[in-house]
């Protein structure tokens, strides 16, 4: 998804905030979310905002030759890998929330 997320900003797809990826790129963080319990202000913020923009396309230079929607990959994941990372998503949107309150 990280690369189909460059492919897209290097077209443009993302406005003005393409440019960051190539940025985030050259600083090393290309695949780096970050920290989520900080907020994940230490990785890739583009990736941050933008990837889950990502599950609505294909994967189209996939090596195994799948050609499926993401969304679809990452409905195969194992049941206990998506329950965990719907847990840290729900700890991530509270401390997010509790920030934005003040």
């Amino acid at each position: 998804m990280v690369k189909r997320a460059n492919e897209f900003a290097a077209a443009g797809a993302f406005g003005y905030e393409s440019e960051l990826a190539a940025q985030y790129a050259s600083l090393g963080l290309e695949y780096d979310l970050g920290d989520a319990s900080r907020g994940r202000v230490d990785g890739n913020l583009f990736l941050v905002f933008w990837l889950g923009n990502l599950v609505g396309s294909r994967d189209a230079d996939s090596p195994d030759g799948d050609r499926h929607f993401f969304k679809e990959k990452i409905d195969e994941l194992p049941e206990d890998l998506l329950e965990e990372v719907r847990r840290r998503n729900s700890r991530y949107v509270v401390w997010l929330a509790e920030r934005l309150q003040g």
